[in-house]
């Protein structure tokens, strides 16, 4: 008697409702179903301990995937075990969340000490993005970590936030101290260390950014070019340039921060109707926009 092995297809169909890329229904179902079965047992390899329900975490791949390209490719440059962690833990699995603490985002700590953070603000910054991350801003909302689309390691991801917590928490206090004694209060003139994911989206939208950074710099009145041209260009404090505009060092601080907000809000529009891409990309590109901006704005200014 001749066996004929049955394949189920309930992954493939959880994928194929839920997936915006139309390569996935050029897939034979019991192929899509191997491919997801294979990234769950790796998921699960990764993260022992760790059981997240099959069709969640397809679920949540899904809603990841870029909305263009071939499926291989695109799951290629996923990394789909760590989403599957990320999957736990906007779950509030208990063993998502203990293995995100210990293997993530206490990786976070020794980034955190080379930056010239104490013991106590070190521990500080980490409570704030754990609660960022793992905690919703509003009763029925994900919170920030569902936002991680596993376009590179999850440890990078975290540690990009940390620093910026980190640079963010350490500037409001600066401001709250105020006065003018201390010449390193600038604002975002921090270049961050580069991350794995942020990379890949540069890379991937290198001449759209670039050209959407300078079309939003156009967009500026003279006042806010005068303000960022101080600032990324001539590379003076905050202290000199609220002497050259005769105002108060935290009214000069509040220009160009806005100046600046104004050029990544642009930005950002910009890449959302050029691009048409996927809420998780943008969010990683507003990331890029942040951490980039001030190179930008240093080149651009000079011919503006």
């Amino acid at each position: 008697m001749r066996y004929i092995r049955v394949v189920s297809v309930g992954l493939a169909d959880v994928l194929l409702r839920h997936a915006r890329n139309p390569s996935v229904a050029q897939h034979a179902p019991a192929d899509l179903e191997r491919r997801l079965r294979e990234l769950l047992d790796a998921g699960r390899a990764a993260w022992p301990g760790l059981d997240v329900p099959a069709e969640q975490f397809v679920r949540h791949l899904a809603e990841h995937l870029p909305e263009q390209g071939d499926l291989d490719s695109c799951l290629a440059r996923m990394s789909c075990s760590d989403l599957y962690l990320a999957c736990g833990c906007v779950a509030s699995t208990p063993a998502a969340l203990a293995a995100f603490d210990t293997s993530v985002l206490g990786q976070t700590v020794p980034v955190l000490h080379r930056m010239g953070l104490s013991a106590s603000q070190v521990d500080e910054v980490v409570q704030v993005v754990r609660a960022k991350l793992l905690v919703a801003e509003e009763p029925g909302q994900k919170p920030l970590l569902a936002s991680y689309a596993g376009r590179g390691a999850l440890v990078g991801w975290v540690r990009t936030t940390a620093r910026r917590t980190a640079l963010s928490l350490r500037r409001n206090k600066d401001e709250q101290i105020g006065g003018g004694e201390q010449e390193g209060r600038e604002v975002e003139q921090i270049p961050l260390p580069p991350d794995a994911e942020l990379d890949f989206i540069k890379n991937r939208y290198q001449a759209a950014f670039k050209q959407a950074v300078e079309d939003a710099i156009g967009t500026l009145d003279a006042e806010q070019l005068s303000v960022l041209r101080l600032h990324y260009t001539d590379g003076l404090s905050i202290d000199r340039i609220a002497a050259i505009l005769s105002v108060h060092r935290a009214t000069a601080a509040r220009r160009i921060r806005a100046a600046a907000d104004a050029v990544r809000a642009e930005t950002r529009r910009l890449l959302h109707a050029r691009l048409g891409i996927s809420g998780g990309e943008l969010d990683s590109l507003a990331g890029l926009v942040q951490s980039q901006l001030h190179l930008s704005l240093s080149r651009l200014l000079k011919l503006s």
